[in-house]
């Protein structure tokens, strides 16, 4: 083999293995974009729960207060939770319609919920 020939092969080897790097970096990036949709939707699902479980507790805390004999919240009040806020924005002792309703709000997920009473 001569000295050329040996040289062709070294440069022959060394573009296999940039190739070869190149096709393993995107085969990582492609994971790793994966990985971060995932994320994204897990904090999103984790948020949503959060909104939920706000309008939830405004629900039971504007009961908890009527029931005790307390001013309960009005409709556009806000409650602030550690993580969540509850908006009143309908209630039955300011509307006199007998429906409670309270929007949750955690960072960008809403969720309402809707008390008939009787």
């Amino acid at each position: 083999m001569t000295r050329h020939q040996r040289k062709t092969r070294r440069g022959a080897v060394l573009a296999m293995v940039i190739v070869m790097l190149a096709l393993l970096q995107l085969t990582v990036i492609s994971s790793v974009k994966g990985t971060t949709d995932d994320t994204d939707e897990a904090v999103l699902r984790v948020q949503t729960l959060r909104a939920f479980y706000a309008s939830e507790s405004g629900a039971l805390i504007a009961l908890a207060e009527d029931l005790r004999g307390n001013t309960p919240p009005s409709t556009g009040e806000t409650l602030v939770l550690p993580n969540a806020t509850a908006t009143f924005l309908e209630t039955p002792w300011d509307d006199g319609n007998n429906i409670l309703e309270v929007e949750g709000q955690a960072d960008a997920a809403h969720r309402r919920i809707q008390v008939g009473l009787e």
